[in-house]
């Protein structure tokens, strides 16, 4: 008698657990019907962000976390050519005027029937291995075969980094354009202005065969 007590415990106990990490967790197909539906809207990182990947938010937010969430998404349009895909973002400090620059920009490779994209940002000066207190970076990969879509995304977001990147792969079946959107928000330094940064970067589209 006392072990079956014990054993409906243990499965009310996993049936508890179980559906704690699924109340968190979302599809990969669910993520990219919710980014295709965002695109474009009125939303913070931070909102973008906690409902595209809940897990990256399990625990509770800390304040480079918090900090997202007073940051707006910048949005580009799929349709729109880019001329250089590579972006800056900077800030200086105060008194001392001392420079605060990082280089973003997205990359889009292919072999075989395997695409490569990635989303990466990085800091120059005051020197090349400055460390700030957090960087995110999300990679969209966009598809045009008659109807533009993101087929896959992939997210990364790290504290007390001098850089960082998103990447991931994609597996085509048929010819279609490609190419790679994406987003980066950070925040710099106490007495860096301004304080964070955000913005978008792009390939151009490139057909995929």
């Amino acid at each position: 008698m006392l072990v079956s007590l014990a054993l409906m415990l243990m499965i009310l106990l996993v049936g508890v657990v179980n559906a704690g990490a699924d109340s968190t967790s979302i599809t990969e197909k669910e993520r990219l019907e919710l980014a295709n539906k965002l695109w474009g809207t009125d939303i913070t990182y931070g909102e973008y962000i906690g409902q595209l990947f809940p897990e990256a938010y399990e625990k509770s937010p800390n304040t480079a976390t918090k900090t997202y969430y007073d940051m707006k998404v910048v949005w580009m349009d799929p349709s729109e050519e880019s001329s250089d895909s590579r972006q800056t973002f900077s800030g200086s400090t105060g008194e001392r005027d001392i420079p605060y620059l990082g280089i973003g920009d997205s990359d889009l490779d292919y072999d075989g029937s395997e695409i490569t994209y990635k989303t990466w940002n990085r800091m120059v000066l005051p020197t090349p291995y400055t460390i700030i207190p957090s960087m995110s970076v999300l990679a969209h990969l966009w598809r045009d075969d008659g109807d533009e879509e993101i087929v896959g995304i992939e997210f990364e977001s790290k504290n007390n980094v001098y850089k960082i990147e998103a990447k991931d792969t994609y597996d085509y079946s048929s010819p279609a354009y490609y190419r790679v959107i994406g987003q980066y928000s950070g925040i710099f330094p106490v007495g860096v202005v301004p304080q964070t940064f955000a913005g978008v970067d792009s390939t151009n589209w490139e057909y995929v065969s």
